[in-house]
């Protein structure tokens, strides 16, 4: 027996089809926001990264903190507060550890208020917010008996700012590029820095497939920033427009290098090289 349906009824039972599958839909997305929220979410991307960057002279590990399951694990809520661990400690020379790596936590109020980890004030930190007021290329106390020394850890100045590849031209072939700093110096405030020892992936920005190198990585975050982040921004010390000039702009100012005693004596005879400093060494 056919059973006759009337056009009416179709066009009801059609859009009880279409009213079941948009809720479907929208349920996923939610359960997939909260999944993301829960793991390596866009506050993370914010705040982690921007906290590395406003605070060059000392260097956030993000592979250790991801060995250590904190990146992707769901953020900390403390009552009304959201804690987000990070891992740090004071940069020091590549090649050897003579401080213990800490781990701390970034505090976000409900009012949108960052609290981050008290750092102290150690030779770099020093040498990066008075960068403009060295004179001298080098300082010749330290350029003692050098010959006992494995490597120097050196920050560099330079006389106006150049790209990555003039940087890396300039370079002995020993160096490692450790930091490079992105915007001038002040007397107030640190300049704006990017680490080399991590890539995309690690900091939460997917792969870097189209720019590798560290200004381009710099950029690609900086194009993930929205107006939104403003305020989580400024808690940190970071202005989004100056983040967007710098990105840019795309120059170096200066950087942090890890290198053999001899090639610190070379590269301060470079004419583009302002002043060099030694902030640490391995004997």
């Amino acid at each position: 027996m056919i059973r006759y349906i009337s056009p009416r009824a179709k066009i009801l039972a059609a859009l009880l089809v279409v009213l079941a599958a948009s809720l479907f839909v929208c349920n996923v997305m939610k359960n997939s926001a909260t999944a993301r929220i829960g793991a390596n979410d866009r506050l993370k991307l914010v705040i982690l990264n921007g906290f590395a960057v406003a605070n060059p002279d000392y260097q956030v590990d993000f592979l250790q903190m991801k060995s250590a399951g904190l990146i992707d694990q769901r953020i900390t809520r403390v009552g009304s507060e959201m804690e987000i661990p990070v891992i740090l400690e004071a940069r020091s020379n590549q090649s050897f550890s003579w401080g213990k790596w800490i781990q701390a936590e970034i505090t976000v109020e409900r009012s949108g208020r960052i609290d981050t980890p008290r750092l102290g004030v150690w030779e770099l930190t020093k040498l990066l917010t008075g960068a403009n007021g060295i004179l001298g290329k080098f300082d010749s106390a330290n350029l003692g008996n050098l010959s006992s020394l494995q490597s120097l850890q050196v920050v560099i100045w330079l006389q106006s700012p150049i790209n990555e590849n003039e940087l890396l031209g300039i370079l002995p072939k020993a160096a490692h590029l450790d930091m490079v700093l992105l915007s001038p110096g002040s007397n107030d405030r640190k300049p704006i820095g990017w680490d080399a020892q991590e890539d995309c992936t690690l900091r939460g920005m997917g792969i870097c497939r189209s720019d590798r190198t560290l200004t381009g990585q710099f950029k690609r975050w900086v194009s993930l920033l929205t107006k939104n982040d403003e305020q989580t921004l400024n808690w940190l010390g970071l202005d989004l427009r100056e983040l967007r000039s710098r990105a840019m702009e795309g120059k170096i100012y200066g950087a942090v290098l890890t290198l053999p005693p001899a090639d610190s004596i070379e590269i301060q005879l470079q004419p583009i090289i302002a002043w060099t400093r030694i902030v640490d060494a391995q004997l």
